[in-house]
C-alpha cells in the first residue's frame, strides 16, 4: 500500500506544483485528510470488508450489561456486525452467536448472555450469573494519517485520495473550474476502487455482492469543496 507522501506528492502532480512551492506538505495535508475521511465514509456506505475487524476474546463478569465497559472494546469501533459467547476457559469452537434484538428482554440472567442491543452507541446485554467470553466483529474506522510516512491503509486507494485531494486544495483558493475537473477524475477513480475493492474481497463473501456498475452502483461522497 501507499504512503501518504506519495499520494501528496500524486496530488502537486494534478496541481502542477512538483516543487512544492504553492503546495508544501503543511498546507496540503489538511486537504488531504479530509479527502481521506471521504474516502473512509464511501468504503462504510459500500460495505468494503477493509473497515471489518474482530476483537480478541473480551471478557464479561458477571453483571455487566455494557459491553462498552468491558477491557479490549474497541475504541476504532463504527458499528457492531455480530456477538458469539461461550464459557471461561472454552476453546473456539464453542462460540455460539448471540442474537441481536431492539431491546434487551425483561427475563431473569443466566450462565449465557443470548441477547445484544446497539443503542445510543452501545452495545447493550442482558448479563450472566458468572464471566462470559466474547468475540465481536465490528466495522471500525480507519486512522487518519498525520505524518508523510504513515501507510494510508487502503490498498489501491492513493489515485483517487490524489485527485480528491487536490480537488479540495483548488476548491479552497476558488479555482472552481479545476476543483471540479479534479473531482471528476476522483469520482471515476473511486468507482474503480470499489470494483477493485469488491473484487478483490470476492472469495470471502458469504453471498454475491451487487455488480459494480460505474454510474449507479457505487456510493461516493464526492464533495464541491
Amino acid at each position: 500500500m501507499a504512503l501518504t507522501d506519495d499520494v501528496l506528492m500524486a496530488a502537486r502532480t494534478h496541481l502542477n506544483d512538483d516543487s512544492a512551492i504553492n503546495w508544501p506538505d503543511s498546507r496540503l495535508m489538511p486537504k488531504f485528510q479530509e479527502a481521506f475521511r471521504d474516502l473512509q465514509l464511501s468504503l462504510e456506505l459500500n460495505g468494503i470488508q477493509v473497515l471489518n475487524e474482530v476483537t480478541a476474546d473480551l471478557t464479561v463478569n458477571a453483571g455487566v450489561t455494557d459491553l462498552t465497559t468491558v477491557t479490549g472494546y474497541p475504541i476504532d469501533l463504527i458499528t457492531p456486525i455480530w456477538l458469539k459467547e461461550k464459557q471461561v476457559n472454552e476453546d473456539d469452537s464453542f462460540l455460539t452467536s448471540m442474537t441481536p434484538v431492539d431491546f434487551i428482554p425483561n427475563v431473569d440472567q443466566d450462565i449465557t448472555l443470548n441477547w445484544w442491543s446497539w443503542q445510543s452507541n452501545k452495545i447493550l446485554l442482558l448479563g450472566a450469573l458468572v464471566a462470559v467470553m466474547v468475540q465481536l466483529r465490528y466495522r471500525r474506522k480507519l486512522v487518519v494519517p498525520t505524518l508523510n510516512s504513515q501507510d494510508i491503509g487502503v490498498i489501491q486507494g492513493e489515485t483517487f485520495l490524489s485527485y480528491r485531494t487536490a480537488a479540495i486544495a483548488l476548491g479552497s483558493i476558488k479555482d472552481y473550474q479545476g476543483r471540479d475537473e479534479m473531482n471528476s477524475q476522483a469520482n471515476m477513480r473511486l468507482g474503480d476502487l470499489m470494483a477493485f475493492l469488491t473484487n478483490h474481497e470476492s472469495q470471502m463473501l458469504l453471498a454475491k455482492r451487487q455488480p459494480y456498475h460505474r454510474r449507479n452502483w457505487y456510493r461516493n461522497v464526492i464533495r464541491s469543496i
